[in-house]
């Protein structure tokens, strides 16, 4: 019963980080939301409780079943033990998972930007030729503060001489490259092809692209999955904006906790519009870079008007 039940954990692990979380150690994770009262008001509780709470909630609303089996562990002498196995088995197929979404993703982007390129994407095997010293590349990575246009400009990212942080925002985050539009936020294509490319299949993400192919069961049928996640967009534009890049080893930094939910809702609404729309049933951390915090200042006064 214990391989059964590592399996069927290893399996589910596939998913959970490229739809609930997918850096935080899972067994905190699973620690948090099993010992919460679900109905415990959310200012109880600290920003990081939430996060990892909300990573939780969606873990288990993608698969209810496992109530019954965390429920269960609690009773048992050795639950501890056994919550730390089923982690485990899903920590290593998470990892899996995201080696296997960065190398497709790293490969895929020659034929995502194939139209829109001037200068065609170097390709997943010339990473050192992409990032800053590819025009287009840097013009969608560079901080909204930079001009990429400007070859001089360009020329101080390649030699690390303009500041940059992990909360830097960048135009292929937005629908259009449009910084200066809150509303494009978050909207990019290449996002939306990336989840497509993981989420429905490859050939789904190339018919963004202008290609038809066959369909196969994605990862997200695999699952049942029929809307998308705030974790998922997250996750596929740090696929993005590693594949545009020149960065060798794919990593994360900063911190994107505590969106408001109205924001989020609206968001979600515009991507299941997109990605699931034949299925479809239906307080922020400061950041160091000046776009970004102009950015979080309009959502907040936003969320505050709609509250009054």
């Amino acid at each position: 019963a214990h391989a059964a039940f590592l399996k069927q954990f290893a399996h589910k692990g596939r998913i959970f980080g490229r739809y609930c979380n997918m850096f935080d150690p899972i067994i905190n994770i699973l620690q948090v939301g099993i010992a919460r009262d679900i109905n415990a008001p959310r200012s109880q509780f600290t920003k990081d409780n939430n996060f990892l709470y909300d990573a939780y909630y969606r873990f288990v609303s993608l698969f209810p079943d496992l109530l019954d089996i965390f429920d269960k562990l609690v009773d048992l002498p050795d639950g501890d033990l056994l919550l730390e196995d089923f982690a485990n088995a899903m920590t290593v197929t998470r990892n899996q998972s995201r080696s296997d979404d960065v190398k497709g993703t790293k490969f895929a982007m020659s034929d995502w930007s194939r139209k829109d390129f001037k200068v065609p994407h170097p390709g997943g095997n010339n990473k050192g030729e992409a990032g800053y010293h590819h025009v287009d590349c840097a013009r969608l990575i560079a901080p909204t503060n930079v001009d990429p246009v400007d070859e001089e400009a360009r020329l101080k990212l390649v030699r690390l001489e303009t500041p940059r942080s992990p909360d830097s925002l960048c135009r292929v985050l937005y629908e259009n490259e449009n910084f200066r539009d809150r509303n494009a936020f978050l909207k990019h294509p290449y996002l939306v092809t990336c989840y497509k490319h993981i989420f429905c299949g490859p050939s789904s993400a190339l018919e963004d692209a202008g290609e038809t192919g066959q369909h196969r069961q994605g990862n997200g049928d695999k699952h049942n999955i029929k809307e998308v996640s705030l974790q998922a967009i997250a996750y596929c534009a740090c696929l993005v904006h590693f594949a545009l890049s020149s960065q060798i080893n794919f990593n994360y930094g900063g911190s994107s906790k505590g969106w408001q939910y109205g924001r989020c809702d609206s968001l979600l609404s515009w991507w299941n519009e997109r990605v699931y729309a034949d299925c479809r049933s239906y307080t922020a951390e400061t950041a160091n870079d000046s776009a970004a915090r102009k950015l979080q200042d309009e959502f907040r006064a936003e969320a505050e008007a709609e509250a009054r």
